[in-house]
């Protein structure tokens, strides 16, 4: 377990931690190195210049080699780390003995000087080799003060010297203590720090595939509304009896709005407007394969009711828009010279503007009874009734998605059908293009600036 721990790599950020910790020791060994001449100078003790700058010349080069070796490296093992913090701190104790022998009286200014080194390298040791240097430096100063004054002859008192060690002993301990609590709170910051730069990385994958997902819902917006825009009439059909405009906008890139018109031997036989549930891609989706098969059956019912396209298109519509959970409100006219048949599955009322009387009408029974329920939805009673009625040369039928009418302005108040049915009657129009522009006018007229929640398709018919 020792072994590998050993040849484990250390954090690159130790690296630059030891290179910072090695150049402020030697920025400390300048400072005291700088006392020592003025010490000097003042003539308080007889060390030379050249003695203090041959210990100052040892100490920072071999710190400095140290420094480039460490620098080039890059990578390191722990056991690396430890033969350089061993070297190091071999290097700096001899230079410490040299520099207590030779300050003689002033021996405890090294003590200090050495107590401010270490403080200044706390934040890159842990607390093993804060201890190694701090009781090394203290051991070494007792030894070699005890050299100094036994041995070698120079003044002083053991007893003082031993009773300066155990005051300043103290402040070695708090000060290892406080590189143990440094080094615990780095490497919290450490372990922080990874789980940032981890929670960042994995917040940039996401970043990416939401992108992703947004770039593929943008095309396959795109292919829903090119779709929509080739099976979707882009105008009205040139017939003798019906004079016809429409507008469609949807509520987003594709519309859950679909209608038609069926027209044959150049006179108009029907028109269909139908509202799919909710938005996107998925109601846009629905519109492509109901469309074709309302209009196949209205063809294939021709000779039946109107109600049975909305039966048998509802058969055959049911099973997928229930697994989509949708379900599609709409209505269908049948013209036959003047009379007009007319169905509705849950769809906003049809509007039949009188011109003899110059007043709207809501087409419904008495009871509001006949409307049928939404296609795809299942009920109890699945037919469809519906309701005959005659038009007049001049009157206009106003046929809409309820996006029109629940079209809010900034407080927050309806549109509504009575506002609808006064920009009809007040209109004056004499084609269906009038008659839409003017409601188109009203419409903007109250919401203004404020964006409709949901498509909104208006489609006005006039009897020639």
């Amino acid at each position: 377990m020792i072994k590998n721990y050993l040849v484990s790599p250390i954090p690159a950020e130790r690296n630059a931690l030891f290179i910072r910790g090695s150049l402020l020791i030697t920025a400390g060994s300048s400072i005291a190195i700088l006392e020592t001449f003025a010490a000097i100078y003042l003539g308080l003790h007889t060390v030379t210049y050249r003695n203090a700058i041959f210990i100052a010349v040892f100490v920072t080069v071999m710190n400095s080699l140290l420094i480039l070796i460490t620098y080039i490296k890059k990578k390191f093992l722990v056991w690396h780390e430890w033969a350089i913090f061993g070297t190091t701190l071999i290097i700096c104790q001899i230079g410490f003995s040299l520099w207590v022998y030779r300050l003689a009286d002033l021996r405890f200014l090294a003590l200090i000087n050495a107590l401010t080194i270490i403080t200044i390298v706390l934040y890159y040791t842990n607390l093993v080799q804060s201890v190694l240097i701090s009781a090394g430096t203290l051991l070494n100063y007792i030894l070699v003060t005890w050299y100094s004054i036994i041995i070698a002859g120079q003044t002083g008192s053991i007893a003082q010297e031993a009773f300066y060690s155990i005051s300043i002993f103290p402040s070695f301990i708090l000060v290892s203590s406080a590189a143990y609590f440094i080094n615990k709170k780095r490497d919290a910051l450490h372990a922080v720090k990874a789980e940032l730069e981890k929670l960042n990385y994995d917040l940039s994958l996401t970043n990416e595939q939401l992108k992703k997902e947004q770039l593929m819902s943008e095309i396959e917006m795109d292919i829903a509304s090119e779709i929509q825009e080739v099976i979707f009439p882009r105008r009205t059909p040139a017939v003798t009896d019906w004079d016809m405009a429409f507008i469609t906008r949807p509520y987003g890139a594709v519309s859950g709005d679909f209608f038609d018109f069926y027209t044959k031997d150049h006179n108009l036989h029907g028109i269909s407007l139908f509202d799919v549930s909710g938005h996107g891609v998925a109601p846009a989706l629905i519109t492509i394969l109901a469309k074709p098969v309302i209009y196949s059956n209205f063809q294939k019912c021709s000779s039946l009711k109107l109600g049975a396209v909305l039966e048998s298109s509802n058969d055959e519509l049911h099973d997928e828009l229930e697994a989509v959970n949708l379900y599609i409100t709409g209505l269908m006219l049948r013209m036959t010279d003047s009379d007009v048949e007319y169905v509705n599955a849950g769809h906003p009322d049809l509007l039949h503007y009188q011109a003899e009387s110059k007043s709207v009408r809501v087409i419904t029974d008495s009871l509001s009874s006949f409307k049928g329920h939404p296609l795809g939805i299942t009920m109890a009673c699945q037919q469809f009734n519906s309701l005959n009625f005659k038009v007049k040369r001049d009157d206009f039928l106003v046929f809409y998605s309820d996006g029109l009418t629940e079209s809010r302005n900034s407080a927050g108040i309806q549109y509504g059908t009575s506002r609808l049915i006064d920009a009809i009657e007040n209109s004056n129009a004499s084609d269906a293009g009038e008659m839409l522009d003017h409601i188109i006018g009203s419409l903007n007229n109250f919401a203004g600036y404020i964006k409709p929640g949901d498509d909104i398709t208006i489609i006005v018919a006039r009897k020639k």
